[in-house]
């Protein structure tokens, strides 16, 4: 298992945090992958400030695989840094990195309830994805993540 991080997952790329109810903000994360991914790699992408719940993420990728196996879940890693946390997941198992495309959040009611719990009140969260079937052939390619959040709100507790 391999970890990546992107440009905005890394130490020199503070968590912006909203000043104003309502303002929605955007991490906006990129990496291009020169070594191929493989099964359970994690891909840290987007920083998610305390104080703050997400509320969208959408998913941009070249094709990562020149075969029709590779499969990603996006959703909030763990602390160590070595898989997802459970009931976190923006969209599970999805194909976008076979040809390239996008992919943006599945919207079921039971992860949205889950991911409204996300919110950490002392260090950044981070979002990412999590390679949940290996790739065929190739596992090399740009991917980019975008995850829009606010500011916790009265309404969120």
């Amino acid at each position: 298992m391999a970890n990546y991080e992107s440009n905005m997952a890394g130490e020199k790329a503070p968590a912006k945090s909203p000043h104003s109810a309502g303002e929605v903000y955007v991490s906006d994360g990129y990496i291009d992958l020169a070594t191929a991914i493989d099964l359970d790699d994690i891909i840290e992408l987007c920083k998610l400030p305390p104080n703050c719940v997400p509320l969208d993420f959408v998913l941009e990728s070249e094709d990562l695989d020149s075969g029709a196996n590779l499969t990603l879940t996006a959703g909030i890693v763990n602390t160590a840094g070595d898989d997802l946390e459970t009931n976190h997941d923006f969209f599970v198992d999805s194909d976008v990195g076979q040809a390239g495309g996008f992919q943006a959040k599945e919207f079921v009611a039971a992860s949205w309830d889950n991911l409204r719990q996300v919110i950490s009140t002392s260090e950044p969260k981070i979002v990412g994805l999590k390679v949940t079937t290996a790739p065929a052939g190739g596992g090399v390619g740009a991917v980019r993540g975008r995850l829009y959040y606010r500011a916790v709100e009265q309404q969120d507790y």
